[in-house]
């Protein structure tokens, strides 16, 4: 019967008929025998010949060794019972196998026969009650019917465990996934840019995302238990939470509502906030679920968007002023020409009238501190060409006559003194600016006064920087070296710290609306840049600030400084004179017969251009104003130049800086004469062009 057993390394091949293992949709059970009787295994094959379990047979596979056992029931699933022969050879064998079977193989659904002959070969029951045995039998005669019966019960445990461990195959495979996902929707949250929140019917966190920690600083436990409202911002609180709330009662959902809040270092962060409602089984209100989105990148965006919007809206804002400030300057200027003129003229006639004439001295020095006025406005709407400063001046002479200035126009409730040291130097700046900074500092002084009742002091003195004596408060890279320095101090209300960094901005301003426009300390600070200097600031909120303004020193100090001719250069020759203001051009005229020239003075350009062509020699030299109708200056100048390209034509303008009255341009124009005109300016201008030895 040794044909019986089947090779272990070829399970594959086993008896013929119903036993012949084919791997098809339909494989029979399996039954392995343990067992060196083959008598058992004879008994046991015949009789599962005809059997079968659900519509399957069932096949046998035999083994006499523990090793051989454990390779088939490696080799084979779908093993369903072990038939174990216990005897003197197998006793001890045939234990371990059942041993290995339940501590080896997951879930042991195999089920186990023991089988033996007498009562010497039979474990006892405490060897045998933690293992996985269905029946133990005692036969000496093995039945054919009770062994059917025995196997049809083992294949009935068998399928009711496999539905058991089937089940709980799903189950951890439900778990199995369940984790992933749970893993999976963890690294979400963890890697989301949104906080993801929770709270309870009081409105306290109950939960929160690792990324509130990430970006608000405070740990996710801090969160568990404080309210919705925990970290907003001030503003947020007063803003939004009102509305917010309102809806949350009225057990709303709300979306995208713009918050902010406070990290914990006091950075300020913003968040687009959403959260629904949500209800227990018993349809209970629980609270609130929702997510936080970070805009913060987005919203700082806006707000620099903002800024630029506002900054171009000055801008175009202050370009529309500068055209308007152009036009406005260029007819003041021609009224302050005919005033200035006649004053002038009258000057000559009131030699022998020193009263009358003082007087008119006044009306001469108000000309003269308009036509600065003039060229401030100028260069504010940028119609009055830019030069390198080359004057340099005497900041006590300045600051002494704003004294006068301020003195007069202030109130004498407010005390004005003066801390000059005589042994001050000199700066190189422009002089009509360095009066109009310490003015502007003045004028602040006395608004921060807001009793009516104080003082403010200016001083003068020089101050040499270094590392041993520093600048307090400077803010800006200034070389090592020798300053000038004016201080401007009041007694006033300060400048509150929040404030403080702002002062120099355009259009900041303190005041009410419509009391300032906040150009006053930006043009004191523009005008401190221009000239290589810096200005400090120092304050105590309810005592008053000091302003101060540092000047390079200008060492070579008035040797630079040549004196001009004041006295008048008469002449002898024929000049025309144009200007479309009729009253400069008789002011022209009566200028031109007082200096001894003989002069013919048109309104027209039209007209003063027929005059050259008919007789293009009739004149010894040309006046002519720039902006005219018809013709501008510049164009008269080269249609004159064409007829007669020897003759010297002058260019009045107030659109040019004093001075570039000494270099011609365009090339048709021999010099440039600033406007509103001085008799003794046009003297020294005629005198130059018509004694030039280069033309």
């Amino acid at each position: 019967m040794a044909d019986l057993y089947p090779k272990i390394n070829s399970p594959a091949k086993e008896d013929s008929g119903v036993f012949v293992c084919k791997k098809t949709v339909s494989q029979p059970y399996k039954l392995l025998i343990f067992s060196v009787d083959d008598t058992i295994r004879h008994i046991t094959k015949k009789a599962l010949k005809n059997y079968t379990y659900q519509d399957r047979p069932i096949t046998v596979l035999n083994s006499m060794s523990t090793e051989d056992a454990k390779d088939l029931i490696r080799a084979y699933a779908e093993i369903a019972i072990v038939l174990i022969h216990l005897d003197k050879k197998t006793k001890e064998s045939g234990l371990a196998l059942i041993q290995w079977m339940n501590r080896t193989l997951p879930e042991n659904r195999i089920r186990v026969i023991l089988h033996s002959f007498g009562t010497d070969h039979l474990p006892g029951l405490k060897d045998v009650e933690n293992l996985p045995i269905d029946h133990y039998f005692i036969d000496n005669g093995l039945d054919k019917s009770r062994l059917i019966l025995m196997i049809t019960l083992a294949m009935q445990a068998f399928f009711k465990n496999k539905k058991i461990y089937d089940k709980c195959n799903e189950c951890r495979q439900i778990e199995s996934n369940l984790k992933v996902k749970k893993a999976i929707l963890k690294d979400v949250i963890a890697n989301i840019g949104d906080i993801l929140w929770e709270v309870n019917r009081k409105l306290e966190f109950v939960y929160v995302s690792k990324k509130a920690e990430d970006l608000t600083g405070f740990a996710c436990k801090g969160f568990i238990g404080k309210h919705l409202s925990f970290f907003m911002t001030k503003e947020s609180k007063v803003d939004v939470w009102p509305q917010l709330l309102q809806k949350i009662k009225d057990r709303k959902a709300f979306s995208n509502i713009d918050v902010s809040r406070k990290t914990k270092t006091g950075e300020t962060l913003f968040f687009l906030t959403s959260g629904n409602p949500i209800y227990g089984e018993d349809s209970r209100f629980r609270g609130y679920r929702g997510a936080d989105i970070n805009i913060t990148d987005l919203k700082l965006a806006q707000i620099e968007k903002e800024k630029l919007m506002t900054r171009l809206r000055n801008a175009q804002r202050l370009e529309a002023i500068g055209t308007l400030a152009g036009g406005i300057a260029h007819d003041f200027n021609n009224i302050l020409g005919g005033i200035l003129g006649y004053a002038q003229l009258l000057q000559f006639e009131l030699k022998n009238a020193p009263t009358q004439l003082s007087y008119v001295q006044q009306i001469v020095s108000g000309c003269d501190r308009a036509k600065n006025l003039i060229i401030q406005i100028l260069d504010f709407s940028r119609q009055r060409e830019e030069s390198i400063p080359n004057e340099i001046i005497n900041p006590i002479e300045i600051v002494r006559e704003t004294t006068q200035l301020l003195k007069a126009s202030f109130p004498s409730s407010i005390v004005i003194e003066t801390l000059i040291d005589p042994d001050t130097g000199y700066i190189q700046a422009d002089s009509s600016q360095i009066h109009q900074a310490v003015l502007n500092l003045c004028t602040n002084a006395r608004q921060a006064i807001e009793s009516g009742i104080g003082k403010i002091s200016i001083s003068v003195n020089e101050f040499k920087y270094s590392t041993v004596h520093p600048i307090p408060d400077l803010t800006v890279d200034l070389p090592f070296g020798e300053y000038i320095r004016i201080s401007v101090s009041d007694t006033g209300k300060g400048i509150d710290p929040d404030s403080l960094s702002k002062i120099f901005n355009p259009y900041f301003t303190t005041k009410e609306k419509g009391d300032g426009t906040g150009l006053g300390l930006a043009v004191v600070h523009g005008i401190v840049t221009r000239f290589n200097g810096a200005v400090t600031t120092q304050t105590i909120p309810g005592n008053g600030a000091v302003f101060t303004l540092y000047f390079p020193k200008y060492k070579a100090k008035e040797k630079q400084r040549t004196p001009l001719n004041n006295k008048l250069i008469p002449g002898e020759a024929r000049v025309l004179f144009i200007d479309d203001e009729p009253i400069l051009v008789e002011v022209g005229r009566q200028m031109l017969k007082k200096l001894g020239y003989k002069a013919v003075a048109l309104a027209s350009p039209v007209q003063a251009l027929n005059y050259i062509k008919k007789n293009p020699h009739l004149f010894d030299l040309v006046i002519t104003d720039m902006t005219m109708p018809d013709l501008f200056g510049t164009q008269l100048a080269v249609k004159i130049k064409k007829i007669r390209p020897d003759i010297p034509i002058i260019l009045a303008t107030g659109f040019v800086n004093i001075n570039q009255s000494e270099r011609p341009t365009p090339e048709s124009i021999d010099a440039v004469l600033p406007k509103p005109v001085e008799i003794k300016t046009l003297s020294r201008a005629i005198a130059k062009v018509l004694h030039d030895p280069t033309r």
